[in-house]
């Protein structure tokens, strides 16, 4: 900074500088104006009534100036301050110089030089330090300059003129060392907090509560006073859609980093909500209390917002109306390590399956298998060998299809997977999958039924062979765990505009019954925040539903499956597949699937004579896109 003109020596931090102090000097400018209008008016009708010719000319003059000087403020100020220092140095030479000239005499001399000082000082206030300077050395030396006229007492004239300008020039000097210096660490403290903002994604909102218009406001973002549009929709959509956990005590948040969705959608609050409480709570504290007292309350909590979680500090700071300070910093650290320590929980459950898998499918068929090469007759014991054969298929079946499942959830929409469309027999199929489940235990007898009410044409489909196994096997080894006989039942029907042939396929058994803690409890497909993580590891890796419900949604028309569970009746499972795959339809990805939304089930009120809905009534179309080319994915 320079020493005498205190100007900086960085030509952009001084340009800051001028910069601020232009925006504050156009506000007080524009309620300056009115005051100048006023002023002129009044001196000119007044100087008429006086009859007092040269003075009226000479207001005239400087108010047209004034008046002509104000279409500048904004868009060329430095104009502007040069036509109103025109005015202010042209005002303090006119009286002195009609007193000389002896051009007027009033009694009322030293008083209009007392408030024309004061005026003058007023206006030039608004211009830089050396400005200001400028104007007074300017005025310092023509009144000087005049009073050399006199022949009182020239030298003493001079010295009080001397010492009284020399005092206000000091103020103006320390006090515009003070505004720079002000300026400076207030550079310094916004440097360090773009920083902040920057390295920690922190942000903060100060917000007022209009009583008037019952309305909160968003005074300034960050440090950022000049509110834009887009800073406003991205405010209220925090408003809006941000939510908050609150605990039984009061001012308090409860974590709710990674706690289940189900159980967070009950107890979450909406920030906009919470902030009108603060406030209208605020409000009638303030209105009770007959004391002046004012407390700085912190509250700090935790809050979500489109699956990102928040750290949230709400700070009650005094102004011109009441007043908080919204402090948000995303806790993308946190919810790292948590999503990381609730991946590993999944992979250990995975891992878990699979030795499951090992010990209860694998190792049982190399008993058998040791048994039989070791041990068994193979003349006398030949029905039992076959016997176990016929196990170890359906055990190794049964193994590499719960590996599929685990594959299949670990690594869903990861990459795309194509359909692989093959022409092939449903009736034929589903006898191999039967025989297989009938095979599987070589303890339990279990009694497959399929009725089969399709043509012959009709039970020749095109479909992803692979995936069609898999899902029936996960249905029907799921049914088969407590159900002595199965019935599967198959039904040609007609789907969309235009029509397109699908097969609507019904397994009915007797039980398991699923309790809705079961239903609820199903593994969440491709989960994608804290909460559907801490959801599926908090419960069982059953898969056989989940993965049904997305190989439905991908070789079918619709994203739903019925399932009716009644302990007086038979249950039965009701979904519907496509006849014809079509290769260049591919399945959108979905961002997670929900079993049990994904599941209709029956109302265990409805009364046995009320029509039961149509499966196609809840059923949503898959979405889909065309591709004619494979790589255009």
């Amino acid at each position: 900074m320079h020493r005498f003109t205190l100007t900086f020596l960085n030509k952009d931090v001084e340009q800051q500088y001028q910069s601020m102090n232009t925006k504050q000097s156009i506000e007080f400018q524009q309620q300056q104006k009115w005051i100048f209008i006023v002023m002129g008016l009044y001196f000119t009708i007044v100087k008429i009534i006086e009859q007092e010719w040269v003075s009226l000319g000479f207001i005239v003059f400087t108010w047209l100036v004034v008046i002509f000087s104000y279409r500048f403020i904004a868009q060329r100020n430095k104009l502007y301050d040069l036509f109103l220092t025109f005015v202010v140095v042209s005002y303090n030479l006119y009286f002195p110089l009609t007193k000389y000239f002896s051009l007027t005499q009033s009694e009322s001399q030293y008083v209009d030089g007392y408030f024309i000082s004061v005026g003058t000082f007023g206006v030039i206030n608004i211009f830089s330090f050396r400005f200001k300077t400028i104007i007074i050395a300017i005025i310092f030396t023509s009144l000087v300059s005049l009073s050399m006229i006199s022949e009182e007492d020239f030298w003493n004239q001079l010295i009080k003129s001397t010492l009284f300008t020399s005092l206000y020039l000091q103020y103006l000097y320390c006090f515009e060392k003070h505004k720079k210096n002000n300026f400076l660490n207030h550079l310094k403290r916004t440097t360090t907090l773009k920083g902040i903002y920057d390295l920690t994604n922190i942000q903060t909102f100060i917000i007022h509560y209009k009583a008037e218009t019952k309305k909160i406001e968003l005074v300034q973002k960050d440090d950022q006073q000049e509110i834009q549009k887009q800073i406003l929709d991205d405010f209220d959509d925090y408003l809006k859609n941000m939510n908050i956990q609150q605990s039984r005590s009061l001012g308090k948040f409860s974590s709710i980093l990674g706690q289940d969705p189900v159980n967070q959608s009950v107890r979450k609050q909406q920030l906009k909500s919470y902030l009108f409480e603060l406030f209208l709570r605020d409000h009638r504290i303030q209105q009770v209390r007959s004391d002046d007292q004012f407390d700085n309350n912190q509250i700090q909590g935790e809050a979500i917002y489109e699956q990102e979680y928040y750290s949230i500090q709400v700070m009650k700071v005094f102004d011109i109306h009441p007043c908080f300070i919204l402090i948000l910093q995303e806790k993308k650290k946190e919810v790292q390590l948590e999503e990381l320590s609730l991946k590993n929980k999944m992979l250990k459950k995975s891992l878990d399956q699979t030795s499951f898998i090992f010990k209860h499918h694998v190792r049982v068929s190399l008993i058998y298998f040791q048994w039989i090469y070791k041990y068994a007759n193979k003349k006398e014991e030949i029905l039992l060998i076959n016997r176990c054969l016929q196990s170890i298929h359906g055990q190794i079946i049964k193994a590499n299809n719960d590996f599929q499942n685990i594959i299949d959830f670990n690594t869903i929409n990861s990459d795309f997977q194509r359909s692989i469309v093959k022409q092939f027999n449903i009736i034929d199929c589903l006898n191999e999958l039967t025989r297989t489940i009938c095979y599987y235990d070589i303890n339990k007898d279990i009694k497959f039924n399929i009725i089969n009410q399709l043509s012959s044409n009709q039970q020749k489909i095109q479909q992803d062979e692979k995936q069609f196994k898999q899902l029936l096997y996960n249905l029907l080894f799921f049914v088969s765990n407590s159900s002595q006989t199965v019935t599967i039942t198959l039904q040609h029907d007609t789907h969309g505009q235009p029509s397109k042939s699908v097969i609507k396929i019904k397994i009915t058994y007797q039980g398991p019954n699923l309790s809705n803690q079961q239903l609820q409890g199903l593994q969440i497909i491709n989960p994608q925040n804290l909460g559907e993580l801490h959801h599926n590891a908090q419960r069982p890796l059953d898969l056989e539903i989940p993965l049904s419900l997305m190989i439905i949604r991908k070789i079918g028309p619709y994203d739903k499956m019925r399932l009716s569970q009644n302990k007086k009746t038979q249950n039965y499972i009701e979904f519907v597949i496509f006849q014809v795959l079509e290769e260049q339809y591919h399945l959108i990805p979905i961002y997670p699937l929900h079993p049990l939304n994904c599941l209709i089930l029956k109302d265990k009120n409805r009364l046995q004579t009320k029509k039961f809905t149509s499966l196609y009534e809840k059923l949503l179309t898959s979405p889909r896109l065309q591709f004619q080319n494979y790589n255009d994915f």
